[in-house]
C-alpha cells in the first residue's frame, strides 16, 4: 500500500480495553482487526474512537467537533460499524464502512461476506492514496 496513514474509527472503548490510549487493545475485536490489517496490507494506521467514554450513549457536540477536526486532512478513513459510518456521514467525512470486528457481529461468520468487504476496502484505500 501507499504511504498514507489509514484511520480506523471505532465508536467507544470496551470495558475490556487494556490500553486507554489505543482503542481495541486487549479485546477480541483487536485480534480480528489485526488480521484485517494484515489482509489489507496496511502498515501505517491510526485507531481512534468517536468517544473516549466507556458508558457511551451518543456523541457530544464537543466529541463531534473534535473528530471532524482530527479527520479534516485525512485521506483514508475506515468506519468500523454502521453507527460510526452514520456519524461520519453526518459530519460529511468520506469513509468506507467495514463491519464492526466484534465477535458478537454474526455477519462475520460468513467468510465470503468478510472477504468481499476486505476486497472493497482494499480498492477504496488504493483509490484514495
Amino acid at each position: 500500500m501507499g504511504n498514507n496513514i489509514v484511520y480506523f474509527i471505532g465508536l467507544n472503548p470496551s470495558k475490556k480495553n487494556t490500553d486507554l490510549n489505543t482503542p481495541f487493545v486487549g479485546t477480541q475485536s483487536f485480534n480480528r482487526l489485526r488480521q484485517w490489517l494484515d489482509s489489507l496490507k496496511v502498515c501505517r494506521y491510526v485507531l481512534m474512537n468517536v468517544s473516549s467514554r466507556v458508558d457511551f450513549k451518543k456523541p457530544t457536540q464537543e466529541e463531534l467537533d473534535t473528530l471532524k477536526d482530527d479527520l479534516k486532512d485525512v485521506k483514508v478513513v475506515i468506519a468500523l460499524g454502521v453507527q460510526v459510518k452514520s456519524i461520519l456521514d453526518q459530519l460529511n467525512i468520506e469513509c468506507f464502512a467495514l463491519p464492526h470486528p466484534s465477535g458478537r457481529n454474526r455477519m462475520l461468520n460468513n467468510k465470503d461476506y468478510v472477504r468481499t468487504k476486505l476486497t472493497l476496502c482494499n480498492e477504496y484505500i488504493a483509490k484514495h492514496e
